[in-house]
């Protein structure tokens, strides 16, 4: 069974480091997705926090109710 993938696509490429393909999902495939690790005030945080994503292959709807308990369970805003 296919479908459709939805958000941001990630890969490595060839030419990566050998840190990045053994420590990363790669970066967005399209130079017009963004995708960024924020913090409850929506800041960069880097490594620990909520992904924020945009591109053309992102949904704009609000986070499932599920998401929202989760989100709600690690003191974020949902």
């Amino acid at each position: 069974m296919f479908d459709l993938p939805e958000g941001v696509l990630v890969l490595t490429r060839p030419d990566d480091p050998d840190e990045t393909v053994l420590t990363s999902h790669g970066r967005p495939l399209s130079p017009d997705d963004r995708l960024r690790i924020v913090g409850a005030d929506g800041e960069d945080v880097g490594r620990y926090g909520t992904p924020d994503t945009r591109g053309r292959g992102c949904s704009r709807q609000r986070p499932s109710p599920s998401a929202r308990r989760l989100m709600r369970s690690h003191g974020r805003q949902g």
